[in-house]
């Protein structure tokens, strides 16, 4: 089960380098609307004696991935306006579907988009240490809780075809994940977790690395290859006559230089114009 994960260069680098993921407070996300729909309307608003929702955010971590690495929005959005890089992870390799660490594996954390919120009370799905914070790992008697909690979304985001990997905070924490903090010194809210460097399968550079005529961005693509040698690195690329996002192979996991032919000329010219070595 391949998962792809967009990030900044930055922050791509150093999920590389030191084989980890990010996890992020719920109340970071750019949806304001994120993680309401575990509040029913009606007379009992956070049931099960919930914490309210802010604290409730805080208490668990999500890890964002899809199944869409050339999704040109996403690329906007998540990809550093198309400088930026989507890793490639093998969710089982990486321990995301372990169901002993994770509130919400990603086997389960696919999300729910639907056109309207859900207001029903919850059947069959009692959660008291969901709604407080303070479940540690997956029990399929809580879905329906799960779900609401972390999974169901609107309509309008179906494009970005999202998975999560829900983990609590405190295991975060306690199993060792970095706390990335600010100038200041407060956590910003994100986690960087340890994952198996041989679960990341792939890299793709953004399009607009085509230029790739700088020091900086051959020094970087060079550190990519460092960190993750195994891995394929392709570079992606919007075709000429459609507005479809595809990719080239730069390097395969063998290390040797493979370079896609059917790239359009354009492209395969701008690339060749780098000084990449594409065949070293």
């Amino acid at each position: 089960m391949i998962l792809y994960k967009y990030a900044t260069t930055e922050t791509a680098l150093l999920m590389l380098q030191h084989g980890t993921i990010t996890f992020s407070n719920g109340n970071t996300f750019n949806d304001p609307t994120e993680l309401s729909s575990a509040h029913y309307t009606g007379e009992l608003q956070y049931p099960h004696g919930g914490i309210g929702r802010w604290p409730f955010l805080n208490s668990f971590g999500i890890c964002c991935l899809t199944r869409a690495p050339l999704n040109p929005i996403m690329w906007a959005h998540y990809g550093e306006k198309h400088r930026g890089v989507v890793i490639g992870i093998d969710a089982n390799e990486a321990g995301l579907n372990a169901t002993d660490t994770c509130v919400i594996p990603a086997k389960y954390g696919s999300l729910i988009y639907t056109g309207s919120k859900p207001q029903h009370p919850y059947i069959g799905s009692e959660a008291p240490e969901v709604m407080r914070g303070e479940i540690q790992q997956f029990d399929p008697l809580h879905l329906e809780a799960l779900q609401r909690a972390f999974l169901h979304k609107s309509s309008e985001w179906a494009y970005e075809e999202e998975v999560r990997v829900v983990r609590s905070g405190r295991y975060l924490e306690e199993s060792g994940a970095k706390l990335e903090r600010d100038s200041n010194g407060d956590f910003t809210g994100r986690y960087f977790a340890s994952i198996r460097k041989e679960s990341i399968k792939s890299v793709h550079l953004g399009t607009r690395w085509l230029a790739l005529n700088s020091e900086e961005d051959k020094r970087r693509l060079e550190q990519i290859r460092e960190h993750v040698p195994h891995a394929n690195i392709e570079i992606a690329y919007f075709d000429d006559s459609t507005w479809k996002m595809n990719s080239a192979v730069l390097w395969s996991q063998n290390g040797q230089g493979v370079f896609n032919t059917d790239m359009r000329e354009k492209t395969i010219n701008q690339l060749n114009q780098s000084d990449l070595k594409l065949h070293s």
